[in-house]
């Protein structure tokens, strides 16, 4: 479970940089 909720955290940091990425061009 812990793995699968680092995984996921993970991935919600990844949507969030390219959120940013998006919104900086």
């Amino acid at each position: 479970v812990q793995l699968l909720d680092k995984y996921r955290d993970e991935n919600e940091l990844i949507k969030k940089e390219l959120d940013w990425i998006k919104s900086t061009q």
